[in-house]
């Protein structure tokens, strides 16, 4: 990511995590009443923190805070959702739609879920979306490769392997 800011300034960050149904999050609460689709994934608590929706928003809270980027520059949204149930939100077609109109017409995006590139992020969010965003006034969109691409990530791999 620290490379493609170095090349552009982007207005805006999206966080694009895997979707799911909100019934399967309802299903791993435990207490029967953390997951209100909100605030209660604002932060990580003992009744939330096996919360699939609540570890994306932490996660995307610690590369906020890694990366340096100010509050209002970015957001966490989900992706790939099937069916007529209501999946968990914000969606990120969404959101890709509504950057162009709100002036943000530079955007880098992440998947942080996924450790490796596959149809999801490369197809996905690296061509569908930046079509998307670019139909609705978008100028420049560029996505962050997974782990995969990275030597970092396999010498790590080797570490805890050998470990």
């Amino acid at each position: 990511a620290r490379r493609y800011m170095q090349e552009e300034d982007f207005e805006h960050f999206i966080f694009s995590y895997h979707g799911v149904p909100e019934r399967q999050i309802r299903k791993g609460d435990h207490t029967g009443k953390t997951c209100q689709f909100g605030s209660c994934c604002d932060r990580i608590t003992p009744d939330n923190q096996l919360c699939y929706r609540a570890q994306c928003f932490e996660t995307t809270r610690q590369l906020v805070a890694a990366l340096g980027l100010q509050e209002g520059t970015y957001t966490t949204a989900f992706q790939s959702r099937l069916g007529r149930d209501p999946w968990i939100q914000p969606y990120t077609e969404d959101l890709v739609k509504r950057l162009p109109k709100e002036g943000k017409t530079k955007v880098l995006a992440f998947s942080p879920a996924f450790v490796s590139d596959c149809l999801e992020t490369t197809i996905e969010v690296g061509e569908e979306y930046k079509e998307l965003f670019e139909e609705h006034g978008g100028k420049h969109w560029q996505l962050v490769e997974c782990l995969n691409a990275s030597p970092i990530w396999v010498d790590l791999l080797e570490e805890l392997i050998r470990s």
